[in-house]
This record gives structure tokens, C-alpha cells and sequence, in this order.
């Protein structure tokens, strides 16, 4: 049995096992953050050291570090949508539900999710490079910089 020692306000605690979840919904407004909230309310019941990431309106909040998915027992997806690079957690047992699921039972989910880890050979994490950022650049052609420029000169004019 794998031991992790917690930081943060509960220092002192010790956990069985290390889940790491992700939550959304289509809106990926509440739900997404309710069902976050429960699976950790949860684990903290069960002993079990849940780290959530959150992929809704605001994109993708508290990501999994490398280390993170290294350490996890198994991952939990609680989704109504697509998980965004859902081949970061190939090496781990993944038990899918819907993202309502936590908020109605969220020790149900982690126990079975850990029940699906005990049949299931866990593989070596292969950290990949973290996904460029991408730059959004735009481009003006000259029709549209047009009334600009005549406004700018327009402008020079009076200041003469």
C-alpha cells in the first residue's frame, strides 16, 4: 500500500492511495466545479488524496503536473464531454462517469475507481513535452486599416 504524505492545511495526514480526476461539462461552469469539490470532500472520508483538474469555461484550471500523474493510483473522469489530452492518463486504470455522478455519490466513484485499479496493470508515465502555447496574431489588410489611417491623418491635420 502506497503512502503520500498531503502538504497544505492538512500537513500531518497520510493517504492510502493518490487519485487524480478531471471534471466538465458542456457549460463548464458549475458542475464542473461541484463535482470537483465533492470528490475531494470525498477522498479526504476515504483516506484517498484526490487532485482534480477542471476543464470548463475557463479552460484548463489546476492541470496535472508530470508528478502527479507519475504517483496516481488511478484517475477518475467525471465528464459530459471530451477530456483534453485524455492520453496524459494511458498509464493509469481510468473509471469513467458523468460529471452529476461525485455530486450525488462522490465515495461510490472513488471506490470504484480504486476497485478498478486493483485488476488493472499500471504502466510507467512517459512525461511529453507541455503542449506549445500558441501565439493569435491577426492580420490588417489595407481596406480594413483604411479608415484608420484617415482618421489618424484627419487627426494630424488639426493639430497643425
Amino acid at each position: 500500500m502506497q503512502k503520500e504524505e498531503s502538504t497544505g492545511s492538512d500537513e500531518n495526514k497520510t493517504y492510502s492511495k493518490t487519485i487524480v480526476a478531471v471534471t466538465a461539462c458542456p457549460a463548464g461552469i458549475a458542475h464542473t466545479y461541484m463535482a470537483a469539490e465533492a470528490l475531494v470532500k470525498a477522498g479526504e472520508e476515504l483516506g484517498v488524496k484526490v487532485y482534480v483538474e477542471k476543464q470548463g469555461a475557463n479552460g484548463v484550471e489546476d492541470r496535472h503536473t508530470a508528478e502527479r500523474l507519475a504517483n496516481a493510483d488511478a484517475a477518475i473522469f467525471a465528464v459530459d464531454v471530451a477530456v483534453k489530452e485524455s492520453e496524459r492518463f494511458n498509464h493509469l486504470p481510468v473509471f469513467k462517469t458523468n460529471v452529476a455522478e461525485p455530486i450525488r455519490n462522490g465515495k461510490k466513484v472513488i471506490e470504484d475507481a480504486l476497485k478498478k485499479a486493483e485488476t488493472f496493470e499500471k504502466s510507467e508515465y512517459v512525461a511529453k513535452d507541455e503542449p506549445e502555447k500558441k501565439i493569435h496574431c491577426f492580420r490588417i489588410s489595407k481596406n480594413q486599416f483604411l479608415p484608420v489611417y484617415h482618421i489618424l491623418f484627419l487627426s494630424s491635420l488639426q493639430a497643425v
